[in-house]
């Protein structure tokens, strides 16, 4: 933490864990630890320079599931740059309603290193389980990661995509362990997958022509990686 400008909490010989925090949020932990809570620290991104602005203030995707006649809303909750600041990377993550009004964060893995992956697309298969691809932010790797959850509520990795980044999905409308997979990448610009066994085994597809002249021929999407059902 910072220094008092007299030097004190400068040294570099102290090594006791810290944190610190707006008096509002320590008063909302104390009074939490009272009932028996227990708080963990979790390594942030590096973002330094940047004004870090709160909430859920950018949303790649939304879907509605429909559970035995109640509409379950999904939404993917990503972060993004706005005047100089970084909006919403503390509250990235897949949320869930049974009643539009009231969201909760649902439990999703965490990238090798502990950090939340950004969810990008989410989709429902014809077996109504739900699919979500991620993509990289500018602070935490973890794109090109596929997941699937068959209750709604907890989601497990299906697949990764090579050097992948930016992640779009497309279903099946007759087949649910068939998908196509479009994928922005960190060596190529863009890659065309397809499974038809949930997959267990993965083929890339030829890119279609291009007949736009102002573009390579491998980035036939401008960068822009958008699909629709067949």
């Amino acid at each position: 933490m910072g220094g008092d400008g007299l030097g004190f909490g400068d040294e570099l010989d102290i090594t006791i864990p810290s944190a610190m925090v707006s008096l509002e949020d320590g008063n909302a932990i104390v009074a939490q630890l009272g009932s028996g809570v227990n708080g963990t620290l979790q390594s942030a991104p590096d973002t330094a320079g940047y004004n870090i602005t709160p909430g859920i203030q950018h949303i790649n995707d939304v879907i509605v599931r429909d559970n035995d006649g109640i509409s379950e809303v999904f939404f993917a909750a990503a972060d993004t740059f706005s005047s100089g600041a970084i909006l919403g990377v503390n509250e990235i993550g897949i949320y869930k309603s049974i009643n539009g009004t009231n969201f909760t964060k649902l439990a999703f893995p965490e990238t090798e290193n502990g950090n939340d992956y950004t969810p990008n697309d989410i989709e429902i298969v014809t077996n109504n389980s739900i699919y979500v691809s991620t993509t990289s932010n500018t602070f935490r790797a973890g794109g090109g990661k596929i997941f699937q959850s068959t209750d709604g509520n907890t989601f497990s990795l299906v697949h990764r995509v090579p050097n992948g980044v930016r992640t779009e999905i497309v279903t099946s409308k007759s087949d649910a362990n068939t998908l196509y997979v479009l994928a922005q990448l960190n060596t190529d610009p863009v890659a065309i997958y397809k499974t038809i066994d949930n997959f267990a085994t993965v083929t890339a597809l030829a890119l279609p022509d291009d007949v736009d002249n102002g573009i390579p021929a491998n980035d036939f999407t401008r960068g822009q990686l958008f699909m629709i059902y067949y």
